[in-house]
């Protein structure tokens, strides 16, 4: 019994020669088991490079490249070839005595053999001859021994498969590439048939087929009305799908994502039910100013511009805002009856998530544990729509509506309410083993930490949520005063005094107070400027209100705290009148600078909480400056040689105010 590999060995008796050809031949097959890894490679990148020609570039520029590749890709496996003929010629043993490299070439000229020829020459021979053995042509050099024309064999046979192959994959792309641009054309065609026959002017005419033309080269993205063959799916499979694609982008919303944590499934079954997914190309109106919403959006990709007019929206002047990926827009037709107030349109094409405020309340208000909170919500949104007025807050608009924060509004909340979503937070921390914050518990301490941070929203302090990327979050909503005199200056606290001690506490800050549970903030500012303002109760005009979002890691609890800030900028409307302060000028600590600067200003002191407070009408400048770095040592001075008026003591009762920082 003998093999392929074995012949030669047996045919030459068993000679040197025989053993060397023996050899080769073993050496024949890891080269030929090499070329197979690398052809595997090569299918691989050739796989990669058609998905992102598919994903990236119009149908006519990827049939294109496509061909051009293939192109590229035989080229190199046909090098490849040669090469391995060009080794056979010079290297490989022969039982003849000859190699094809040793046949003398009539045309090189005194029977000249090809081996002494010019090396480029050589490579473009062998190049050609490997060329016609996968294409079956013809050509001049032939084989001279049995390995040359074993491989020769082999050649043939492959190029016998790929040869008919790729001739057949370019026949394919190039039919597709006419049938492609020959439906194009035909379209064109018949839009100039049309508009001709309506007689358009041509300045419309041109814009029509230049849109026309420009979205047909493009290369959007699938709807479920392109695959019909998910028709064929059971509606439990469909309802899966539709949920995988919906729910990663609705749940970036911190009210969805609390729903969804509460029941998965259910959530899972509303996204199949009320949310839809539509693309819009580039200057696809959305929705126009004047029409009844009947939902909320949200943009999954590309941008949006959002238009206000005069006509429809109470601005003096058009405004327009664009809008990226992870907006949201119109939430408050899910929860109220919604006008649109402004325009919004599509500046690319974008993928758009539209939730239906019909199918919305009527999937969610089916649910025991999740209709009472949605109840709630929704009551808190509402007011939020109806009381969004100047001075108090901005006009609501489709893109945003003034104080409509997810933990804004869950401050609103009965506290059982607030209590329940702070355990869901509280869930979300215990799941990752580690708080979200910068340092890292152990185990003991970080279950003592969530234990303290659901107590304290358990005595209405503060608010845990989940946020939208999933991270637990600690909320404080303050009401900060931004009193202005008219000459600029500005009212800041200075410090605080307690008759325990001798000396102030410096804290240079707007005032400021914690908004309580289920308070607005017109009631928060109201109850500041009676407990800790009482001369200015009726001597500031409310101008405007802002709100303003702050983060900073909190240290005690591992994670990171958000402050909502509801900045009342007023403007005082009668002098103040209150206790001033006289100033100890003979602090060694106190500068020159500090002396010159402030110690001059007028200082007054008021009592609120068991304690004294300093105030003081401050530039800019200088308020930016006690508040930084740089600015601590003068504080302290200047807040040492402060002292409180002789008509002031330590009779006046607590209010149990807290103590709260603007941030």
């Amino acid at each position: 019994a003998c093999d392929w590999f074995s012949l030669p060995f047996l045919a030459s008796g068993g000679t040197a020669s025989g053993i060397k050809m023996f050899r080769f031949m073993k050496l024949a097959k890891a080269l030929r088991l090499l070329g197979l890894l690398k052809v595997a490679r090569l299918a691989k990148v050739m796989k990669l490079m058609s998905g992102v020609l598919h994903g990236h570039l119009a149908d006519n520029f990827g049939a294109a490249l496509r061909v051009v590749v293939m192109f590229l890709a035989t080229l190199w496996v046909n090098h490849i070839l040669s090469c391995v003929w060009f080794f056979i010629g010079f290297h490989a043993p022969s039982d003849t005595g000859s190699h094809w490299v040793t046949i003398s070439m009539p045309h090189l000229g005194d029977n000249q053999e090809f081996r002494e020829s010019r090396m480029q020459y050589q490579y473009v021979t062998a190049l050609h001859w490997a060329i016609a053995q996968s294409t079956l042509g013809a050509m001049e050099v032939s084989p001279s021994n049995t390995a040359e024309r074993v491989y020769t064999i082999v050649c043939l046979l492959m190029g016998l498969i790929c040869g008919s192959t790729l001739v057949s994959t370019l026949s394919a792309s190039m039919v597709e590439y006419q049938t492609l641009h020959s439906e194009r054309t035909r379209q064109l065609r018949d839009l100039r048939r049309f508009l001709r026959q309506n007689v358009v002017s041509s300045n419309i005419s041109l814009l029509v087929q230049r849109q026309a033309q420009e979205r047909l080269r493009r290369h959007d993205k699938l709807t479920k009305a392109d695959v019909p063959v998910l028709s064929l799916l059971s509606q439990e499979l469909y309802k899966e799908l539709h949920a995988e694609i919906c729910v990663p982008h609705v749940i970036r919303h911190p009210f969805f994502r609390m729903l969804h944590n509460i029941d998965t499934r259910f959530f899972r079954n509303f996204c199949s039910m009320a949310v839809e997914t539509t693309f819009y190309r580039s200057g696809d109106g959305i929705f126009t100013a004047g029409s009844m919403a009947g939902g909320a959006y949200c943009v999954v990709s590309g941008n949006i511009v959002y238009t206000q007019e005069p006509q429809t929206s109470p601005v003096n002047e058009v405004e327009a805002k664009e809008l990226s990926d992870g907006t949201w827009l119109c939430e408050s037709a899910l929860w109220s009856e919604w006008i649109h107030v402004g325009s919004a349109m599509a500046l690319s094409t974008c993928q758009v998530l539209e939730l239906s405020a019909a199918s919305t309340i009527q999937a969610l208000v089916g649910h025991h544990a999740i209709s009472s909170v949605v109840q709630e919500y929704c009551a808190s949104f509402h007011s939020r729509v109806v009381s969004a007025r100047p001075p108090h807050a901005a006009w609501p608009t489709d893109e945003a509506v003034p104080f409509t924060e997810y933990a804004d509004l869950v401050l609103m909340m009965p506290r059982a309410t607030r209590v329940s979503i702070a355990k869901l937070a509280a869930a979300t921390l215990e799941s990752r083993g580690h708080g979200v914050g910068v340092r890292i518990l152990t185990s003991s301490k970080y279950n003592h930490t969530i234990d303290e941070l659901v107590q304290e929203v358990s005595e209405g302090k503060s608010v845990l949520v989940v946020n939208g990327t999933g991270d637990a979050e600690r909320v404080l909503a303050l009401v900060v005063l931004n009193l202005n005199r008219g000459d600029g200056r500005t009212l800041v606290q200075l410090g605080t005094w307690t008759w325990e001690r001798t000396r102030a506490i410096p804290d240079c800050q707007l005032p400021a107070a914690k908004r309580l549970e289920k308070e607005t903030t017109d009631s928060a500012l109201q109850r500041l400027l009676s407990t800790k303002l009482q001369p200015l109760m009726h001597s500031v005009d409310l101008d405007s209100v802002e709100q303003q979002v702050r983060k900073k890691h909190s240290n005690k609890y591992g994670i990171y705290t958000k402050y909502l800030r509801s900045v009342c900028s007023a403007t005082l409307a009668a002098p103040l009148v209150a206790p001033t302060c006289t100033a100890y000028t003979g602090d060694p600590s106190a500068s020159a600078s500090v002396l010159d600067r402030f110690l001059h200003q007028e200082v007054y002191f008021l009592q609120a909480g068991g304690k004294g407070i300093f105030y003081t009408w401050l530039e800019p400048a200088d308020l930016e400056h006690l508040t930084s770095a740089a600015g601590e040592a003068d504080l302290l001075a200047w807040t040492r040689a402060l002292v409180p008026p002789e008509c002031c003591d330590s009779s006046v009762e607590a209010t149990h105010e807290d103590d709260t920082h603007s941030i």
